[in-house]
């Protein structure tokens, strides 16, 4: 007798309350019964609906790099043509990624070191993940702390701007003796602003995106409106989107890849200061707070201009920040569930947040950006190229396609589509091996403007690299060396076999997808087998409701 725990499709107020249970017997009959959900004392908390969970997802997909990184890029490796690479990249690695992850994350409700368990010995992929979230969130902690302090700034000399002027004392390229105590000021007010929304979790997560993810947005098109009406905006976007096709030889243009408004701006800097577009460009942080602020100073109203684009900044900062801090908070939980409840989950995301923002001071120095550019360069390029590869690898080719596509069917109600398995077994594997093998032949050190980093900071910036990918290998043996079996193979045929606790996090869930449910001692009976998620599949569509995934009240924490 199978038990299935569909979607309620009663009315959102008694979704909480009520859950219907179909039970279909051997022989045909079906039976039907109203019941209070399980409470799980361990469970996560919930996205109150779709759209809050869709707005963190666009937060966190469209982020800082876009406006201060990805015009220079496109710039740097062909103009137009740069969007070929781009798009594929997009197309093809990006989005099957964010699918496969999104999917992943979902069935399990689990973060990235628990999500692993259909594979346990690529554990150190989630490791890696956190790793990677922990270096992007201290240096992404410090651009943020920028944009506040030329936002605070902006205010001071209305109606003018303090950086338009030549009264200004500018960070020397050497000197990291001195912190800069408004900047670290800033940096401290950010902290505790991500630290007071992780407390309250994915709940006030989702209604804080409508600001984060909405506003970036409107100021975006406000800036578009008025950049089109500036002269010379037509030298600047035509210097953005002019193709260099020769560009597309070089496996830089592709490894930035795989990583219109604002060159209107910059056509009319250029404009106004009678030189060549290319002159007045710059890359990284360079573009977002030297070029951008000198550029606002010269439309009539800077300072409304100085304002809305420095809070467009911060909001794109804090929506990745917030994605940051969930995944390494998430992460820990996972591993020691039953301590980390309530006060201690609170105490938990203040200590991370703590953490985070005393590694990241020495970014406050007047060297610090050239440290940040060094983290920009290393930490999100090679390494997140290789987690990727050994993610899709595990999925597709030692738990399977047809396992993890009927785990996804009982959770969305339908099979994913063909499409996904091309490219999550072939198509996204390959051009990311194709594109990491590719950009070490051409590889060149890292750079920030003209200035060429040194040897031993290029080898500071692969001991980064290095220590994402080695966790992997480090994990896989550490796995194989705690397992009871004394001989290697059987070591082996363990470590790929899922674990008895693989599946959906809640017992309703589990019954839906085949798995047989936990106890309340967390022992789990069973692990799932071929017929489990035969039979699951036939009952979903004998019945024609879906599980209780696609209900959005158990729309889960996504581990992305």
């Amino acid at each position: 007798m199978t038990e299935i725990h569909p979607a309620s499709s009663l009315p959102r107020q008694d979704e909480k309350d009520i859950s219907v249970t179909i039970i279909i017997s051997d022989h045909g009959s079906v039976t039907k019964s109203a019941e209070k959900p399980e409470q799980d004392e361990d469970s996560r908390d919930n996205w109150t609906g779709r759209f809050d969970f869709l707005l963190s997802c666009l937060g966190y997909a469209v982020g800082l790099g876009n406006v201060w990184r990805f015009p220079y890029k496109c710039y740097e490796n062909g103009g137009g043509a740069f969007f070929i690479p781009y798009l594929i990249m997009m197309v093809f690695v990006g989005m099957p990624l964010f699918f496969l992850e999104l999917g992943l994350g979902q069935f399990t409700s689990s973060g990235p070191t628990t999500c692993w368990k259909y594979c346990p010995i690529f554990g150190g992929i989630g490791l890696g993940m956190v790793a990677v979230s922990a270096m992007i969130g201290i240096y992404y902690n410090m651009i943020i702390a920028w944009a506040g302090y030329y936002l605070v700034m902006s205010f001071t000399k209305i109606p003018n701007l303090p950086w338009d002027n030549c009264d200004n004392s500018w960070n020397s390229d050497e000197c990291f003796d001195r912190i800069n105590p408004c900047i670290n000021l800033t940096k401290n007010d950010n902290g505790r602003c991500e630290t007071l929304n992780g407390v309250k979790g994915v709940k006030s997560s989702g209604k804080v995106v409508y600001v984060t993810a909405i506003a970036p947005y409107i100021v975006l098109i406000i800036l578009f409106g008025k950049g089109m009406t500036l002269d010379g905006m037509g030298n600047g976007v035509k210097f953005y989107v002019t193709p260099k096709w020769e560009k597309l030889k070089e496996a830089k243009v592709w490894y930035d890849a795989a990583r219109f408004v604002i060159f209107a701006y910059l056509g009319h800097m250029a404009h106004r200061i009678d030189r060549p577009v290319d002159e007045v460009v710059d890359g990284g942080t360079g573009l977002a707070f030297i070029v951008y602020p000198f550029a606002v100073t010269e439309l009539p109203g800077s300072v409304f201009w100085a304002i809305a684009f420095f809070f467009m900044l911060i909001l794109l900062g804090l929506d990745s920040q917030f994605a940051l801090l969930e995944t390494i908070t998430t992460s820990i939980q996972d591993q020691l569930p039953n301590f980390f409840k309530g006060k201690k989950k609170t105490f938990l995301i203040m200590f991370i947040s703590l953490l985070l923002f005393l590694v990241g001071l020495f970014l406050c120095t007047q060297g610090g950006p050239y440290i940040l550019e060094l983290l920009n360069t290393y930490v999100g390029g090679w390494s997140i190229i290789t987690l990727g590869i050994c993610e899709t690898s595990s999925l597709m080719y030692i738990y399977k396609w047809k396992k993890f596509s009927n785990d996804l069917h009982v959770m969305l109600g339908k099979k994913p589509w063909i499409w996904w398995r091309i490219m999550w077994s072939f198509v996204t594997p390959a051009i990311m091996l194709f594109v990491m093998i590719f950009s070490f032949i051409d590889y060149s050190g890292a750079k920030f403007g003209s200035y060429i980093y040194p040897n031993w900071a290029n080898g500071v910036g692969w001991c980064l690299t290095a220590i994402v990918v080695v966790l992997v290998p480090a994990y896989a043996i550490y796995f194989l060396v705690r397992l009871d079996e004394r001989n290697l193979l059987e070591k082996l045929k363990v470590s790929i076999r899922p674990t008895k606790d693989w599946g959906p996090r809640l017992n309703e869930n589990r019954r839906a997808a085949g798995y047989d449910p936990i106890e309340v001692n967390d022992t789990v009976l069973s692990s799932p087998t071929e017929d489990n998620y035969q039979e699951a599949n036939e009952d979903v569509r004998e019945s024609k409701i879906g599980p209780s995934f696609t209900n959005p009240s158990y729309i889960n924490e996504t581990y992305l």
